[in-house]
């Protein structure tokens, strides 16, 4: 009944609140290995009077379990003062880690998943008195860092396994640092990022920039945008390719900072690598110089990394935030109506042409993504004011709003929108 599953959400929620902070690494095995039952249950369809007494679970899935319970502990964990402050970090810390023992079970990323949530409601918990506020942002300041911590930790240790072998028994190990922050809502990384701009939690500012760069320098490497690195030697497969120019765009700032609006307890010299300075410069550069001279690398590798580049600055509009500096748009639109003003050669058969004509038809999605995120962050900032909210376009939107008078100039029609392709 309804009234028996209230109950028994509330009993719950009082269990994870409790062990959470001292007793992750139990409760989550225990979480897991009960969820774990009910699958079995659910997938082998079994009456009641089938099965032992000893599997009497009933036929749900984790699926649904979650959903159920799940959202309920990621407030309280967040948003309850009295509990402590490490909590929530730890359980999804836990969590991670059997995700990374048992890669054969799905239940762990489920669980996983289902706590941390999409990020849709960390801007109205951010947004509450500022009690609440400050210490709910802490927490996810804190299991932000803590996750970034766990995923490089497992990254250092594949880079050998991808000097080793490309085999499937390897790729795992070496995929799933990967998926697990790119299950973590890019919103997490937009409150870290806006954290170190401002003067709180200055005794983790170091350690979250020396992290996030030493992220920069992994995705980097799969992404080989810089052609003179250390790792050219390195074969990374598509998929994780595809991930890391996701997460260049979810976890790194777009573009960089200037010097008054870093922290200040940085040292001097310090600086916070950017998706836009570290992966999409690079690659344009090199394509738009290997145009006219020579290039150290071959035509398909230049082009390939010009994609790669691409594919993560159409990410990052699809996931950026309205109060997010829309400068770096700028940066990319650059580079995007250069190459669409390139004249293919027209010879039959030219693999060039082949390469740029992929390539012009990304920077046309690239256009078409811009004016319907525009749309879509008007069309928001205008719910917004009916309801009566008095804020303002961010910066990202008057940006955005910028192309669409570039594009208005311009008639002609794209055709169906397409997904900008990496390989």
């Amino acid at each position: 009944s309804a009234k028996a599953s209230s109950a028994a959400c509330t009993v719950l929620t009082d269990i994870v609140e409790r062990y959470a902070a001292t007793n992750a690494d139990m409760l989550a095995k225990i979480l897991i290995d009960e969820l774990s039952k009910y699958d079995e249950g659910a997938s082998k369809g079994q009456s009641k009077t089938e099965r032992s007494p000893e599997h009497d679970y009933p036929m749900i899935s984790s699926n649904a379990l979650c959903a159920k319970f799940t959202g309920s502990w990621r407030r309280s964990l967040l948003e309850n003062p009295a509990r402590e402050s490490n909590a929530y970090a730890n359980i999804l810390v836990e969590i991670g880690n059997i995700m990374f023992q048992i890669p054969q079970s799905s239940v762990p990323l489920t669980l996983f998943g289902a706590i941390v949530g999409d990020g849709s409601d960390i801007q109205g918990l951010l947004s509450k008195n500022q009690g609440a506020s400050c210490h709910c942002e802490a927490r996810i300041f804190r299991v932000t860092l803590d996750l970034l911590e766990l995923s490089l930790d497992k990254l250092k240790k594949s880079t050998g396994t991808s000097r080793q072998s490309s085999s499937t028994q390897h790729l795992f190990s070496r995929l799933s640092p990967l998926l697990l922050l790119r299950r973590i809502p890019s919103s997490y990384f937009r409150t870290l990022h806006r954290i170190l701009i401002g003067t709180r939690h200055q005794s983790d500012n170091k350690r979250a920039v020396r992290m996030i760069n030493e992220l920069s320098d992994f995705l980097v490497a799969r992404l080989d945008v810089e052609t003179k690195g250390h790792h050219q030697h390195i074969t990374f497969t598509a998929e994780e390719r595809q991930l890391s120019a996701e997460l260049a765009a979810r976890c790194l700032p777009f573009v960089g900072w200037r010097k008054q609006d870093v922290n200040e307890n940085l040292e001097v010299g310090e600086s916070l690598n950017c998706c836009f300075d570290r992966v999409c410069a690079p690659a344009f550069t090199e394509l738009l110089e290997s145009r006219f001279g020579p290039s150290d690398c071959s035509m398909e590798e230049t082009f390939k990394r010009a994609r790669a580049a691409l594919y993560a600055a159409c990410h990052y509009v699809s996931v950026a935030e309205d109060n997010e500096n829309g400068i770096g748009i700028f940066g990319i639109l650059a580079f995007v109506l250069k190459v669409i003003s390139i004249e293919p050669t027209d010879n039959q058969g030219n693999a060039y042409d082949g390469h740029l004509i992929q390539l012009q038809t990304g920077c046309i999605d690239f256009i078409t993504l811009c004016l319907i995120s525009c749309v879509q962050r008007q069309l928001q900032c205008e719910q917004d004011r009916e309801g009566g909210s008095r804020l303002s376009n961010g910066p990202l939107v008057q940006e955005l709003s910028t192309l669409n008078e570039v594009k208005k100039s311009d008639s002609t029609s794209t055709g169906s929108i397409k997904t900008v392709r990496m390989a």
